[in-house]
């Protein structure tokens, strides 16, 4: 369009000053436009690029930290069942639901070997404890690793929010100072022509 109204300048010879200054306002315009996107582009898209890449960085390790906790409480739901078995056939107690058929099939199938019930269930009782203490080992350790994890990711993540917010914080500033730089020079751009402009006849 710029170079179309300095061209028509060539042709509209009473006009022409104004028509050419109206075309290279136009030019400058363009070029104006032109800086202002690449600025926006280079200040500040590419933050919001790397934040959104750290993003789904961040949930990706969230899911570990969650795999970690399942993994810890399915091991202290092991233990608590097997600790309250083992406390069921020290005191000689009936087990429940599904536990009591399980226990009656059992006991059937000690029957047909011809299994004393009580050196069973002593060495089910022993079975469990050893059970019971690499539970809880287990269990101890799981714990630790999930809460350090846990700590891990909390630290990350609040090291990595300072950072961003130094960063958002420049490229904010840089974006309103390009701004500002643009609309400044849109004013100057077309200051000059106005005079021009101006001189045109109106009838």
């Amino acid at each position: 369009l710029g170079t179309g109204l300095v061209d028509l300048g060539d042709i509209e010879t009473g006009m022409t000053l104004a028509l050419v200054e109206g075309g290279n306002a136009l030019k400058a315009q363009h070029l104006a436009v032109k800086q202002l996107a690449e600025q926006t582009e280079d200040l500040f898209l590419g933050e919001i690029d790397e934040y959104i890449s750290y993003s789904e960085a961040f949930v990706e390790i969230l899911r570990q930290r969650d795999q970690k906790q399942a993994e810890f409480e399915d091991l202290t739901e092991y233990l608590q069942q097997s600790t309250a078995e083992r406390d069921r056939l020290a005191n000689h107690q009936s087990a429940v639901g599904v536990s009591a058929v399980t226990n009656f099939i059992k006991g059937k199938v000690r029957d047909l070997r011809g299994v004393d019930p009580a050196i069973s269930r002593q060495q089910r009782i022993e079975n469990l404890g050893v059970r019971i203490r690499e539970l809880e080992t287990a269990v101890d350790t799981s714990g630790e690793d999930s809460a350090a994890f846990s700590e891990l990711v909390a630290e990350e993540y609040d090291v990595f929010g300072a950072i961003k917010q130094h960063d958002f914080k420049r490229a904010f500033g840089a974006l309103a100072s390009s701004h500002i730089e643009f609309y400044s020079r849109t004013a100057e751009i077309w200051r000059a022509v106005i005079p021009e402009l101006e001189k045109l006849p109106v009838d």
